[in-house]
């Protein structure tokens, strides 16, 4: 097997741009939430389903036009990839997201609003359950509401930053998946560090090699640090090199000749 290029990162034009739009998309979904709550204090403010069908298509459409463009990009290095390998290439077709790829991120970008919203919910009963304690006025429980958007900004900032980063790596693996399929070589990924100072698990799980139909690391897998502690992952599937937020890791890959 032949070790190959990294992903090729993300320009930081594109990064900014990436972000920017994901970061008004979320806030406004954020704004939606709380100002639920302020039109009625007895209620915590839950989104409705137009509201979360809205935050996934909006976010989707976002993250799709990078998946797009960066894929084209991330298929010229799968092409090297096989040319290194001694493999012929010549029945790779121009990169093209599949219904298949886009169901999968319109599933995961659900998940995501329904946990960002969970989250919003637990800020909202916090002031709420402040409020009943200390005996605020209408008028300064919704005060505190409307500080909750403010309050809850690095949330904001946090999730427009990390689905940046997943969406580069996603776009990285659905080209490869396509180059699998339309070559029938076989193509691992393999998880790698490019920080300095790695934190323990992704420490940890530099040079893990899978197949790329499979996760790096499984919903509730748990991965033992270099420091010996123990990192369970609650979240969805780590199919791409990004375990935490603002993680550095990459993916590079091997094929099999």
């Amino acid at each position: 097997a032949n070790a190959t290029p990294k992903e090729k990162q993300l320009t930081a034009e594109q990064e900014a741009t990436t972000e920017q739009q994901l970061y008004e998309v979320a806030k406004r979904f954020l704004e939606a939430q709380v100002d639920a709550a302020i039109k009625d204090i007895k209620a915590i403010g839950d989104p409705t389903e137009e509201q979360l069908a809205q935050f996934v298509d909006e976010a989707l459409q976002i993250i799709s036009t990078l998946l797009v463009s960066q894929g084209a990009i991330e298929q010229a290095l799968g092409i090297q990839l096989l040319q290194n390998a001694g493999i012929t290439a010549n029945t790779v077709t121009p990169f093209k997201l599949s219904t298949s790829q886009v169901d999968r991120y319109r599933s995961y970008l659900k998940r995501v609003g329904e946990s960002y919203s969970d989250d919003t919910r637990k800020a909202i009963q916090a002031v709420l359950d402040r409020a009943n304690l200390e005996g605020y006025t209408n008028q300064q429980i919704r005060s505190a509401l409307r500080d909750v958007v403010k309050l809850d900004d690095y949330r904001v900032v946090r999730l427009a930053r990390t689905e940046t980063v997943r969406a580069g790596g996603n776009a990285s693996l659905f080209s490869m998946e396509q180059i699998q399929a339309d070559t029938g070589a076989t193509i691992y990924k393999v998880w790698t560090t490019t920080s300095s100072a790695p934190c323990p698990t992704c420490a940890s799980l530099d040079g893990t090699r899978v197949g790329l139909a499979e996760p790096f690391v499984p919903s509730g897998g748990i991965v033992e640090g270099t420091d010996g502690g123990i990192f369970v992952n609650n979240w969805v599937a780590a199919d791409v090199a990004s375990i935490h937020p603002n993680d550095e890791c990459t993916i590079t890959y091997e094929v099999a000749r």
